[in-house]
């Protein structure tokens, strides 16, 4: 097919963002990390996503997602349901955010809309980092959740 011919065939077309790009390097890179240290993972499709599940010594199954950025050079981690509130619960359970906002650095936590406590965590990356950053990232993630949910117990 000649060069012609083929930017006709693309007139008029959707196009579809390539699968690659820095995102996807940044997931492929830490996937490549996570397979080394035997931890089990899943991914959504192309996405830039990652989602691990965890058991705790204070917490069952918790879902830690890492989503990277576009240009790979930074990654959100979010746990989610982390505990869930009632609605007279919610007052204590703001207060328990903004306690827990004020004793650790670099990472938030909320309430969310579906009454769920939601920890956040946000890095820099680089290319050549990118793996030991998120894998770090998700083993203070994890020791974070644990020692949260046995203070939220008490």
């Amino acid at each position: 097919m000649s060069s012609d011919a083929k930017r006709s065939v693309a007139v008029g077309k959707k196009q579809e963002k390539p699968v690659g790009g820095a995102a996807y390097a940044a997931r492929i890179a830490f996937l490549k990390k996570l397979d080394a240290e035997k931890v089990k993972y899943s991914t959504d499709g192309d996405r830039p996503v990652v989602r691990i599940y965890y058991n705790g010594a204070n917490f069952r199954n918790v879902c830690f997602s890492f989503v990277f950025d576009e240009d790979g050079l930074s990654a959100g981690l979010r746990a989610f349901s982390v505990a869930q509130f009632r609605k007279d619960e919610l007052s204590d359970a703001h207060e328990f955010c903004n306690r827990m906002n004020s004793e650790y650095r670099w990472v938030r936590f909320f309430v969310d809309s579906d009454r769920e406590l939601t920890v956040a965590l946000d890095a820099v990356l680089t290319p050549e980092t990118v793996a030991s950053v998120c894998y770090e990232l998700l083993e203070r993630a994890v020791s974070i959740v644990d020692s949260v949910c046995k203070e939220l117990k008490k």
